[in-house]
């Protein structure tokens, strides 16, 4: 025994539910992609972390970056919700900005968004299928969301008209790479930074040069 799991037995009981059985693989090879570790799991190393053979992995996925675009893009599936406050401006033009960044670095700190966007650029640079797809499934998404939200505001004569895509960039950027920076990269022990602090003085900073 190998301790490897039968492909017929995940779901509880053989000839189960096929899509069950993958969806619960899904989770537990989405656990072991992104565990902090030096470097990116190899093919083996995630097989093994999910507790099942390379045959059954391929089986129901193919080979490994199919198993890095099935997670992207559940990651996406899931994520409407999240998505959805992003893009919506149910308050003022400044408390609207404020929650968004507070949204955005609440989900980058406890909601598991660090770890998708690190993992997803540790997968995806210079890769011609996997870069793009991480685009499409998160980071653009995100924008998109934002672009949104501001939109909102311009329609109500709340925000100056400009270049939507560049005001979103410069709106989420800071915050994904501030978070990142503290947590991924170890900037809380080489630099400490207070990131309520920054996220407050940040989006007053947007209010003041995008506000009529």
């Amino acid at each position: 025994m190998n301790g490897s799991i039968d492909p017929e037995k995940l779901s509880g009981r053989s000839g189960g539910n096929r899509e069950a059985r993958k969806s619960t693989l899904l989770s537990r090879l989405r656990q072991v992609l992104r565990e902090e570790r030096g470097q990116a799991p190899s093919w083996r190393e995630l097989a093994k972390g999910a507790g099942a053979s390379l045959s059954t992995i391929t089986h129901h996925f193919g080979k490994r970056e199919d198993v890095v675009a099935a997670i992207m893009e559940d990651d996406l599936a899931g994520a409407s919700s999240e998505l959805e406050i992003m893009a919506t401006a149910d308050e003022d033009f400044t408390t609207s900005i404020h929650g968004a960044v507070v949204h955005l670095l609440d989900g980058m700190r406890y909601g598991g968004l660090d770890a998708l966007f690190s993992s997803g650029l540790r997968e995806g640079f210079s890769h011609e299928r996997i870069g793009p797809l991480f685009l499409t499934t998160a980071l653009e998404p995100t924008l998109q969301a934002c672009e949104m939200r501001l939109a909102t505001h311009v329609e109500r004569g709340q925000m100056k008209e400009g270049d939507l895509r560049i005001a979103a960039l410069g709106l989420i950027s800071p915050i994904v790479l501030s978070a990142l920076h503290q947590a991924k990269l170890g900037g809380h022990a080489v630099r400490p930074l207070d990131l309520d602090e920054f996220a407050k003085q940040h989006a007053e900073q947007f209010i003041r040069a995008w506000s009529v």
